[in-house]
């Protein structure tokens, strides 16, 4: 009798394993498809406002060509993150960026006029400002509007030191230094639209940084022929 019971135990104790096991393989099944389906639907996102963004960059290219004199058209600018526009004047280069590292502070007294102490504080800046240069090649010598979604930065060229100056005549003075350079960015993965019959009145560049909003209100004038474009990312 004793061994009848022991021998249904095991029994039961295989099937428990064999559920076990079972329900083992139908979870890890369950969570690879969660992750599967979740993989798929960022990549379908990402390629989806990919292509919205280029979409959006040739209607803006062609509403820029089909503004006429004396017309203002108010466009809806779709950009993806880390990309940023340029609507080239001729071989003009365009700036679309601009970043301030602090290099740090030093502060000082020194005597003033009244018999008085002045304290001076001075805090520098690199100003590091982005530009891109007219791509020859696509644009064909003409005026033209461009998509950058990915590229590399260069090396700086330092170009001036400029200087603002808070509470000048009190006691308490504060300086900021600006060393400023320019950084030439090279895309590597750049589009470009040549602007047929258009003249820009200068030259025109947004960046949409990570984080900031997808869409942005732009406005294009036309007055005596020449096309001026207006707006853009903060």
């Amino acid at each position: 009798m004793d061994l009848c019971i022991f021998g249904k135990a095991r029994i039961r104790m295989k099937r428990g394993r064999k559920g076990g096991l079972v329900l083992e393989v139908l979870l890890g099944i369950i969570i690879a498809s969660l992750f599967f389906f979740a993989a798929c639907s960022t990549i379908n996102k990402a390629l989806h406002g990919s292509f919205q963004a280029q979409t959006n960059a040739q209607e803006l290219a062609a509403e820029i060509m089909s503004v006429g004199e004396g017309v203002k058209s108010p466009f809806v600018l779709t950009a993806d993150e880390k990309t940023f526009l340029a609507a080239f004047s001729q071989n003009e280069k365009v700036f679309v960026d601009t970043d301030d590292k602090g290099l740090g502070t030093t502060t000082h007294t020194q005597s003033n006029p009244t018999g008085g102490m002045t304290t001076i504080q001075t805090t520098t800046y690199r100003r590091e400002k982005y530009y891109l240069s007219y791509p020859q090649k696509e644009c064909e010598g003409k005026d033209c509007l461009c998509l950058c979604r990915k590229y590399t930065n260069g090396l700086g060229n330092y170009i001036s030191t400029d200087t603002e100056t808070e509470g000048e005549g009190t006691s308490n003075i504060k300086h900021k230094v600006y060393e400023i350079t320019e950084v030439e960015r090279f895309c590597t993965q750049l589009s470009c639209y040549v602007l047929n019959g258009v003249e820009l009145k200068e030259s025109w560049g947004t960046l949409r940084k990570e984080g900031g909003p997808r869409r942005v209100d732009l406005l294009l004038e036309n007055v005596g022929g020449m096309l001026s474009i207006s707006g853009g990312y903060p």
